[in-house]
């Protein structure tokens, strides 16, 4: 009797844990994928001269922003600043940091990360993604005569951040990182996101 009652339950059971199982999917798929905020100004805003560029990283087509340093020496190359946005952004969000970057002196760099911006979409993004599409953009700066490659610092905000400190730890060519609201532990970021939703 109680292993009759037991084989009718199998069913049910194997139906919760495909509900489980799937709904635990979406969430993990819906918070990996970037919600594509669309740019409404440009570093003309800001008086700033810019040229547009882009990138392949990947088969996706990054898109970006090269501001040339204001009243640059013709003896030395100014240094450059590669500015990063955060997670659901775009590089609209960092002009602010552009434009004083810029009137001290530097190149500064803005681009959308995969899945942002001007950017390609994506369905999903993670941090190794978005490291390997630095490379790219690090490439692109390196390739411009303005700029000294002895001299490049990266800034960025939130996940532009912690792509910055990570990318800095990898790579000897950056001299300069500045964080702001990096997290600390991925992992329980990761853990509060899933069991907040």
């Amino acid at each position: 009797m109680l292993l009759t009652i037991l084989f009718s339950l199998v069913p049910i059971l194997f139906l919760i844990s495909i509900f489980i199982i799937g709904f635990s999917w979406y969430i993990a798929s819906a918070s990996l994928k970037p919600s594509n905020l669309p740019k409404t100004k440009t570093p003309a805003e800001h008086q700033l001269r810019f040229d547009n560029f882009s990138v392949v990283s990947e088969g996706l087509t990054l898109k970006g922003w090269f501001i040339p340093a204001q009243n640059a020496s013709k003896k030395s190359k100014p240094p450059t600043i590669i500015l990063t946005h955060g997670w659901g952004g775009n590089s609209e969000k960092m002009l602010p940091h552009a434009e004083y970057l810029n009137q001290a002196g530097f190149n500064v760099v803005l681009y959308d990360l995969r899945g942002h911006g001007d950017s390609d979409p994506v369905e999903v993004t993670s941090l190794n993604r978005m490291l390997r599409d630095f490379d790219k953009i690090m490439e692109y700066v390196l390739c411009r005569a303005e700029v000294d490659e002895n001299a490049i610092g990266l800034m960025g905000h939130s996940i532009g951040a912690a792509a910055s400190i990570l990318k800095a730890s990898q790579d000897e060519r950056v001299k300069a990182v500045v964080s702001s609201s990096s997290f600390a532990d991925f992992d329980y970021l990761a853990e509060q996101t899933l069991c907040s939703r």
